[in-house]
């Protein structure tokens, strides 16, 4: 939560920046003061226009190129992984296995962070790696962390369901041996 509030301030930090960046370029430009208008519109005011979560992740949406082939085959890995999830809903040892994945998956998102923006020329044509962490928490870590809790679902529904059926056996079992006792 810290981390929201940490971006917010700092959007907020950047925007001041910007405006009075763009009031000092109005006091001392010769360009005409309409030009000048429609300009500090289209930086500042468009892109604040709407506000709320919806709009921020609208932006966010329209900042990414979501074309590159790198973002396609980690949206790939997401969904093939979620599938793979549902094939093997039965099988709870490969569940439990390709929980703990996950897990060491989503643990490891600072350091594929910091590779990522050591590495960014080498796979993409913009450095989405802030130090922050935003970008690779939206499309690499809560993607990870929601498949591991229809991992977690999955599992505890079998705990559960395996639990109705032992005290279903312990009652079964505890009803014959009333039975036989009866008889004897």
């Amino acid at each position: 939560m810290n981390y929201i509030w940490e971006h917010i301030e700092h959007s907020l930090d950047s925007f001041r920046s910007s405006f009075t960046q763009h009031a000092q370029a109005l006091t001392n430009s010769d360009v005409a003061p309409a030009l000048y208008l429609a300009r500090l519109k289209h930086n500042l005011i468009e892109p604040l226009q709407g506000s709320g979560l919806m709009a921020d992740i609208r932006r966010f949406f329209y900042a990414v190129n979501w074309n590159q082939y790198w973002i396609l085959s980690l949206l790939t890995f997401h969904v093939g992984t979620f599938l793979v999830i549902l094939l093997v809903k039965k099988r709870s040892s490969l569940l439990t296995v390709l929980l703990i994945t996950l897990i060491l998956l989503a643990a490891s998102s600072e350091h594929v962070n910091y590779l990522g923006d050591l590495y960014w020329d080498k796979f993409s044509v913009a450095n989405y790696f802030d130090s922050h962490g935003f970008f690779i928490l939206i499309v690499y870590a809560i993607p990870i962390i929601c498949n591991a809790s229809l991992i977690l679902i999955i599992l505890l529904t079998q705990v559960a369901q395996l639990l109705v059926r032992a005290k279903r056996l312990e009652l079964q079992t505890g009803a014959q041996q009333k039975s036989k006792q009866k008889l004897h």
